[in-house]
């Protein structure tokens, strides 16, 4: 994989929306990832901690 470096200027234009996307596949990614290092699915977790249906999601 390679990375591409952007100057700072083209970094700071880029809207929080974007940023707030970015940081979420971050995040997310890194949770699924502990949880699955300890053999838990994620969709259980969900369900079991915010009382939604987890099933009913996309």
């Amino acid at each position: 994989m390679t990375i591409k470096e952007y100057p700072q200027d083209v970094l700071a234009a880029q809207t929080t929306g974007y940023w707030s996307g970015a940081a979420n596949e971050i995040i997310v990614g890194r949770l699924r990832a502990a949880l699955a290092e300890e053999d838990l699915n994620p969709k259980v977790h969900e369900r079991m901690h915010d009382g939604i249906d987890a099933a009913s999601r996309p």
